[in-house]
């Protein structure tokens, strides 16, 4: 009976208090921080946030929180984070975990480990752009003689923009890969690291990509790839104005695709299944994608070659509490690369993403291949 009181009272003083008597106005997690520290860090009250009425009150040791009079979840007393990154989409504030799997938001989730690992795999292993003719004749000797083979050199930038609160940030990266192949059968890893810049954190990410991959001739013109593959990266941030975290994620997954090479064009198309699950100790901490792809390659010569390419992918994870937000999205780009001799290759690219509500991306890329 006191316990069903005193929640009645909590909410009656709620209920009277104006909600402008406390507006703010939040754009990332340092806005959200300061918030928490100077009105919310009580057993009860009321803030208005980016125009939506936060109300909190103690029940059983635990507090409840209640966005435009919404319950979306529990948070103990005191504890900051957990808090922040309950309420951030309920109040329409992106934040950028983008040390694991990205928490459910999907613009985080793109940004993120898993999803960088995620566009490593189908792009160099589900779907890799089409080599030139005069590196498929080196890649077919280099296999009789057993050799290893390097691929996915590459150095890129990335501009992101989350839209809908003006966190925006810049990632730097660089990534390289080796194989063997056997007979049918190939094998190797690539290790991606990224420095990212964003306005209220940045952060430095290496990882590790094992995988092994079993081809199959269907036809001279025609053939069949099956992939597996195991990941982990590590993610150190370094927060403006809050305590220095890192992450570390885990995951892997599988994939197979088909190509037609009819020597002028090739044509590959693929689809993959990724999971990855992170130490953040959120309740959204891991994560299904199901990625779909096309790359067609045009050849130019015995050296040069051009390449487009599309992935949707589709995020089926049920995320707890999870706000309205998009399920799927576009990758678009094309790329052009040409043999400056045959230790030597050099590759420019672009890429766009599409159908990612408030969120914008671009990047630009100059790959190199190194052969020996």
């Amino acid at each position: 009976m006191k316990k069903g009181l005193y929640v009645l009272m909590c909410l009656l003083v709620l209920a009277l208090v104006p909600a402008t008597v406390f507006a703010e106005v939040a754009s990332n997690y340092d806005d959200l921080s300061r918030i928490y520290d100077e009105h919310m860090n009580t057993d009860y009250g009321q803030i208005d946030i980016n125009g939506k009425e936060v109300h909190w009150y103690t029940e059983d040791g635990m507090i409840e929180y209640r966005v435009d009079g919404e319950k979306v979840g529990y948070a103990s007393p005191g504890d900051k984070d957990a808090t922040i990154w309950l309420i951030a989409p309920y109040v329409d504030v992106v934040l950028s975990n983008v040390g694991g799997v990205g928490s459910g938001d999907e613009a985080s989730a793109y940004t993120s480990a898993a999803g960088k690992t995620s566009r490593l795999v189908m792009q160099n292993l589900i779907i890799p752009a089409a080599k030139s003719r005069a590196e498929k004749k080196s890649a077919a000797a280099r296999k009789a003689l057993k050799m290893a083979r390097t691929f996915g050199s590459s150095v890129y930038w990335e501009n992101v923009d989350f839209d809908n609160n003006g966190e925006e940030g810049d990632l730097y990266g660089a990534t390289i890969g080796m194989a063997w192949d056997n007979d049918n059968v190939s094998y190797g890893f690539m290790l991606p690291y990224d420095y990212l810049d964003f306005d209220s954190f940045d952060a430095n990410r290496i990882g590790i990509v094992g995988f092994g991959q079993y081809n199959l001739e269907l036809s001279e013109t025609l053939s069949a790839t099956f992939t597996g593959h195991l990941n982990y990266s590590y993610t150190d941030f370094d927060f403006d104005n809050a305590d220095d975290d890192d992450i570390n994620m885990g995951g892997g997954g599988v994939g197979a695709s088909i190509t037609l090479d009819k020597d002028l064009f090739v044509v590959t198309t693929g689809i993959s299944y990724l999971y990855n699950k992170d130490d953040s100790n959120l309740d959204n901490d891991d994560q299904h994608l199901i990625k779909l792809g096309v790359n067609a390659g045009v050849r130019n010569g015995e050296n040069g070659v051009v390449n487009v390419y599309g992935v949707w992918t589709s995020d089926i994870t049920d995320y707890d509490n999870d706000p309205d937000t998009d399920e799927d999205y576009y990758e678009v780009g094309f790329e052009g690369s040409y043999n400056l001799s045959d230790a030597f290759g050099m590759t420019i690219g672009y890429k766009k993403v599409l159908e990612l509500e408030d969120f914008d991306s671009d990047q630009v890329y100059l790959g190199s291949i190194w052969k020996f």
